[in-house]
């Protein structure tokens, strides 16, 4: 047999309904008292610098949507010898599947 709660979930979901109405209800007060909230002046659209102008939705190209010229890619540097190895022994140590005397083998190998 399931308890009963010390406290059920009606009665919680009660206290958030007059949590949510009290602030609402101090929110209202607050507005209708007069009280200053100081709010940051939002800009006027003219002050708003769009860059390049208005653009028409039928002038509007694929290379007109781009935000930057893409940099071209740097080639990878040289694979030094030592890295080489390091990659085989690697893929060594994976073909060795957990056999510790496969994987020891393959750390004589490349020693």
């Amino acid at each position: 047999m399931r308890e009963e709660p010390l406290i059920s979930r009606a009665w919680i979901k009660a206290a958030f309904v007059v949590l949510i109405a009290g602030a609402l209800g101090v929110g209202a007060y607050l507005l209708a008292s007069g009280v200053d909230i100081e709010l940051p002046d939002l800009p006027e659209i003219e002050e708003i610098d769009s860059g390049s102008g208005t653009t028409n939705l039928s002038e509007t190209t694929l290379e007109d949507t781009t935000i930057d010229t893409p940099t071209p890619q740097e080639p990878a540097p040289p694979v030094s010898p030592d890295l080489r190895q390091f990659e085989e022994l690697n893929r060594c140590i994976e073909r060795a599947g957990g056999d510790i005397d496969r994987v020891t083998a393959c750390f004589d190998r490349f020693r």
